[in-house]
């Protein structure tokens, strides 16, 4: 199974027009178990406390 390891920009894409379709569809291939997320603490910080709180908790898994 191939591990991907994301950073904040693969999650911020879910919320641009131009990345959308490419993050979403990264994601999903995430959730089906097609592909293994991996994520530094950093990324799991930044996601988790986000100034907008655009990611914590839309981006479930």
């Amino acid at each position: 199974m191939i591990k991907i390891y994301a950073d904040t920009s693969v999650f911020g894409g879910c919320f641009d027009t131009e990345f959308r379709e490419w993050s979403e569809k990264l994601i999903k291939e995430f959730k089906v178990g097609l592909k293994v997320l991996v994520l530094s603490d950093l990324t799991l910080h930044r996601n988790s406390h986000s100034q907008q709180g655009r990611y914590s908790g839309e981006l479930e898994f």
